[in-house]
């Protein structure tokens, strides 16, 4: 087995002779820099040339008290899973960042601003686990609050404008879909707290 998010058991081809049962088990987590031991209860992508290769990951992800994530065999399958968990880990260090930055001149207490806003995340999360991103969804763009937007891109420098641009398309579009009726409502009143 090999731990790499992107790469599926194809990489471990050149051992397929000595051993015909090639896998990989990575775990779903973010971890600081100066790595620690590995934690417990992550969802492990699992999978490999062989089904005794995905058992063998599968066991690992449940022995260090994990959840089996088991991913299809297709081409693309591991880049796209891959991509996705950047997407949701790095993604959301960037928006925090750029928010911290955004808010900075705003607030006397950074650390209170950065605990503000971590909180924020946690019940976004929160919520998301329990309903869905389209539920979870809060905030103008939700609501189709266009002012409101406006105001928040006056705001900003352009490369920052321009992230939150690009996310109100998919934000609109989550609005809409929940607006059709998709999803359980989030708590009332939650929309309009930010």
């Amino acid at each position: 087995l090999h731990l790499s998010g992107y790469h599926d058991s194809s990489v471990l081809a050149p051992l397929s002779e000595s051993c015909p049962r090639l896998g990989f088990a990575h775990p779903l987590g973010s971890f600081p820099p100066e790595g620690p031991p590995l934690a417990t209860g992550l969802t492990w992508c699992c999978g490999g040339s062989s089904e005794e290769a995905a058992r063998a990951a599968t066991e690992l992800a449940l022995l260090l008290g994990g959840r089996p994530l088991h991913l299809r065999e297709a081409d693309g399958a591991k880049a796209r899973y891959h991509a996705a968990a950047s997407l949701v880990a790095g993604g959301s260090a960037a928006l925090l960042h750029l928010a911290e930055q955004l808010a900075a001149e705003a607030v006397d207490d950074p650390t209170a601003l950065r605990a503000g806003l971590t909180d924020l995340l946690a019940s976004m999360l929160e919520n998301a686990r329990a309903h869905g991103p389209v539920a979870a969804l809060t905030g103008p763009a939700a609501r189709g609050d266009e002012a409101v937007v406006e105001g928040h891109l006056a705001t900003m420098d352009p490369a920052t404008a321009a992230v939150y641009r690009a996310l109100l398309e998919p934000m609109r579009a989550m609005a809409a879909e929940r607006g059709a009726g998709a999803g359980p409502p989030s708590e009332p009143g939650a929309a309009e707290r930010y």
